[in-house]
């Protein structure tokens, strides 16, 4: 049975400095290599872009509604569910971005 991937859990101001992007490039898990860039967008907010190498399906993807300061305002290019503190994204999709303000 697969297993859940949680993204940027933890992540609180001191990790994301007002202008610095948060990136990480080719990070293994047991779904293949991930991408996370996490990047200030302007007056716009922040885009969160996600992108999973070939390998087997999580059985689901989170990330916390609230990431630092910043709140997930909607999510582009996969079904996703916002419920209380989670964002539930497709697990099936292996790229997607997130708009944050």
């Amino acid at each position: 049975m697969a297993s859940p991937l949680r993204l940027l859990n933890g992540i609180t101001k001191a990790e994301l400095p007002p202008s610095a992007p948060y990136i990480l490039r080719k990070s293994p898990t047991r779904f293949g290599r991930i991408d996370l860039e996490l990047e200030p967008v302007g007056a716009r907010g922040w885009r969160l872009r996600f992108d999973r190498s070939e390998g087997p399906s999580p059985s689901s993807v989170s990330l916390p509604s609230d990431v630092g300061q910043l709140r997930v305002q909607e999510v582009i290019g996969a079904g996703s569910k916002i419920t209380g503190e989670i964002v539930e994204v497709d697990p099936v999709v292996r790229k997607w971005e997130a708009l944050l303000k």
